[in-house]
């Protein structure tokens, strides 16, 4: 979104960008914010994650580093992933083609935190404000998956910026 204004500007310096409505996309974006609340939220019910890392380089990215650190892999349901409508919205504005769930994938900046817990600690991050079940850890060995609303069964591909290309 910025770079398709930043064109039009160079284009036309007398153009002035129209941003509105899309504060919430913008400021994730320009001014991200360490989730403190929800690591002492965690702290308050005495769960200690089994696993956890940051979404910075897209969802699949972050699945796919926690599966080959644990030799474990995951099964993750579209229909679970929290995609903001702001965020939808500039997807659809940006190309027809751009579906949501493949920026939440694929995206980045996001700085969400992604965590496993055992499953005893289940019944305390359930209802926690600000988390979202999306899947489960799955038996070591297996691929990690993302499960379609049709039941499908789609391999994670890390498709963002990676730094380390192993």
């Amino acid at each position: 979104m910025l770079e398709r204004e930043k064109v039009t500007y160079q284009a036309n310096p007398n153009f002035q960008p129209d941003l509105d409505g899309f504060d919430y996309v913008l400021e994730r974006f320009l001014k991200p914010e360490p989730r403190m609340d929800i690591v002492k939220s965690l702290a308050e019910r005495g769960v200690v994650p089994t696993s956890m890392t940051d979404v910075s380089e897209g969802l699949a990215d972050s699945l796919l580093h926690l599966g080959k650190a644990s030799g474990h892999g995951c099964e993750v349901y579209e229909e679970r992933l929290p995609i903001d409508y702001q965020c939808s919205r500039v997807c659809s504005e940006m190309s027809k083609n751009l579906l949501p769930v493949s920026c939440a994938l694929n995206g980045g900046k996001d700085y969400e935190l992604l965590f496993t817990v055992s499953q005893a600690d289940y019944e305390k991050v359930k209802t926690m404000e600000g988390i979202h079940i999306i899947g489960y850890v799955t038996e070591q060995g297996m691929p990690s998956v993302m499960v379609t609303p049709q039941n499908t069964t789609i391999d994670l591909v890390a498709q963002g910026f990676s730094y380390d290309k192993d």
